[in-house]
């Protein structure tokens, strides 16, 4: 037994001895390797062999030198994209206090909300970057923020902002254009869906909705509101557009005190 145990001890002894030596020569293994690699790669030095002898040992061997800078490098490249972002959001928080400052100077007071991030006395800059922070509306094709595409409610809606002394005024918003055939069945599931919209944004109506009108009430009228929302300076109706021979339903929200001015030519 004594000889037994004497024998054992001294194989795990030579285990741990060359343990090591087993290492350097796995290590050592690993590099020529990624050094045939490298040479079959690249015909002579450069800083793209380089790179990629380093990139085929750090990923052989996880205890490599090699390995050990590129965790580092890493390690340093999340931290300074940590930092952009935050510069990025610290630049885009000024920016927005500003622009939400000088809305408020337009509008005499406090501005007040439009259309979901929107709000009266936007300046159209302000109106594209508040744009690309929604999820629910976007610029028009080419990136043309003169037309706004609304992602909400059933259908698809197109939005036209107005503006006056450089702030938004005015947002017309229209359903897809139907046809005269389309009046009583495709456009009024357009219309019952802007007055879902609308009730949405804006809650119950102030006064009593009108039923969806008749073809000849609409045909050469232009417009017929069926629903009013009187929200202190902001004013909402919902109605059916007449335009030669298409229609469509239409949702215009207005700032009373910025329509006024321009109806006195101020």
């Amino acid at each position: 037994m004594p000889t037994q145990v004497l024998t054992l001890t001294m194989l795990l002894l030579g285990c741990l001895i060359s343990a090591p030596a087993i290492a350097a020569a796995d290590q050592g293994e690993v590099r020529r390797q990624c050094r045939e690699w490298a040479d079959s790669m690249f015909a002579r030095p450069t800083d793209a062999k380089a790179r990629e002898f380093a990139k085929c040992i750090a990923e052989r061997d996880p205890e490599s030198a090699e390995a050990r800078a590129g965790r580092q490098a890493e390690a340093l490249e999340e931290a300074a994209r940590v930092a952009r972002e935050s510069d990025a959001e610290a630049e885009r928080s000024e920016i927005a206090e500003r622009e939400d400052a000088e809305a408020e100077a337009r509008c005499g007071g406090g501005a007040i909300s439009a259309f979901g991030l929107l709000r009266f006395c936007d300046s159209p800059a302000a109106v594209e970057r508040k744009v690309a922070e929604s999820d629910v509306i976007q610029c028009g094709p080419r990136n043309d923020c003169d037309r706004l595409k609304l992602a909400v409610g059933p259908i698809p809606l197109t939005a036209y902002p107005k503006y006056f002394a450089g702030g938004l005024y005015r947002i017309a918003v229209y359903s897809p254009e139907r046809s005269t055939a389309e009046f009583n069945t495709t456009l009024r599931r357009d219309w019952e869906g802007m007055v879902s919209v609308a009730t949405e944004e804006y809650g119950p109506i102030s006064t009593p909705a009108a039923p969806y009108p008749a073809f000849f009430a609409v045909n050469g009228v232009h417009i017929v509101t069926t629903h009013r929302w009187s929200l202190g300076r902001k004013r909402v109706w919902v109605g059916i557009f007449e335009g030669g021979e298409n229609y469509a339903a239409i949702m215009t929200v207005e700032d009373a005190v910025a329509a006024e001015r321009i109806m006195r030519g101020d």
